[in-house]
């Protein structure tokens, strides 16, 4: 796989999870919005019944169009959290997305604006589902109409507070992704510049004014906050409302506990980690052991405890979207911990294995640090 294919797929990854649930049309019909919106906020909090209750509706008033279909594809995106590796259910949901391509290209003969948001998200789902599957092949294709779609969004930005979530993140990535691998910096003119101050601005509003892309460019905001910015702070204020919204979902949990990890807030993080413990998906279950064993390295300072449960976690293979970057905080742990134990030599083998797992802005530094001594 190439180098601009590389960021194809890592860049579209972002984009495909609430931008479809837009609609034009449906928007302007007070009388179904309500409906959509509840179907929405229950897929979110993992009241999957509620969701398909309101879908049901949905279907009666509109029962050729996308909106329903993309509902039920990001219902079961949030259940089989990380849909991927079930492939009973990876293979309805891609079924799913691919009947939600067929109504939305026959609704673009009559509104190509309003098809261009099911357009946008399909595609983009399903890169992000091809690329965790590693068909690379099949992932590019999928990346490369997504990226026409989303220019096709940039436009509408002023006119439709729902693109800036898209915008945004593209704004961001263009130059970030770069920035952590600037291997790929021959290959960028496949793609048009961005500008992460005016990403961030962009994501911000999205978060603001959006109606049904505001989670989502919240969720980023939060994600980017912590793994690129260190701005701890403001990840966790906005991880806050997130988990108080929608306190069942065990994504925007993780990124609560994370954001207090990183704020030294041990004892409350402590709570949520028991809770995520016992979450029955396996990604957030690894993120909550290495989150504990942070907590006792850094909170009880109990190096032997702490190498265990982070050797444990390890043991179960990195989800490159979910897991990865954290597998990056338990190899720094055990970087700290060998030099605290006189051994340089584990340190760096430890490191060099967080910079080959994590992004994380945090891990690069206290990585490279050591290494170019």
């Amino acid at each position: 796989m190439n180098y601009r294919q590389s960021i194809c797929i890592v860049l579209f990854a972002f984009l495909g999870l609430n931008i479809g649930r837009v609609s034009a049309q449906i928007l302007t019909d007070t009388s179904i919005q309500p409906t959509v919106l509840a179907a929405v906020e229950a897929n979110y909090n993992y009241d999957f019944r509620e969701a398909e209750e309101q879908i049901k509706k949905i279907k009666a008033k509109y029962p050729n169009h996308p909106l329903a279909t993309m509902l039920s594809a990001t219902g079961m995106y949030w259940q089989y959290l990380p849909i991927a590796d079930n492939p009973k259910a990876s293979a309805q949901y891609v079924a799913l997305l691919n009947l939600c391509i067929g109504q939305a290209e026959v609704l673009a003969k009559t509104n190509e604006t309003e098809a261009t948001f099911f357009l946008l998200a399909c595609h983009s789902f399903l890169a992000m589902q091809e690329a965790d599957k590693e068909e690379t092949l099949k992932a590019v294709g999928q990346a490369k109409k997504t990226y026409s779609y989303m220019k096709t969004g940039m436009k509408m930005v002023e006119r439709n507070p729902e693109f800036y979530f898209s915008t945004g993140l593209f704004n961001y990535y263009i130059e970030q992704y770069p920035a952590d691998h600037p291997i790929v910096r021959p290959f960028m003119f496949f793609f048009q510049d961005g500008n992460k101050k005016t990403g961030l601005q962009q994501l911000e509003i999205g978060a603001k004014k959006a109606t049904f892309t505001k989670t989502e460019a919240a969720y980023y905001l939060v994600y980017i906050f912590l793994k690129h910015e260190n701005a701890y702070q403001k990840a966790h204020q906005i991880a806050i409302q997130l988990h108080e919204k929608y306190p069942n979902n065990a994504l925007y949990e993780t990124r609560l506990a994370e954001s207090l990890l990183f704020l030294g807030k041990y004892d409350e993080a402590q709570i949520l980690i028991k809770n995520l413990l016992n979450k029955p998906f396996k990604v957030i279950n690894t993120s909550a052991q290495i989150f504990e064993g942070l907590v006792q390295e850094k909170k009880f300072k109990n190096d032997k405890i702490a190498t265990e449960i982070y050797q444990k976690a390890l043991l179960n293979k990195p989800n490159k979207r979910f897991t990865a970057d954290y597998h990056g905080l338990a190899h720094c742990g055990l970087a700290r911990i060998a030099l605290r134990n006189n051994n340089p030599a584990l340190a760096k083998k430890h490191y060099k294995l967080a910079l080959d797992n994590s992004e994380y802005a945090s891990i690069i530094t206290e990585a490279k640090l050591f290494l170019d001594k």
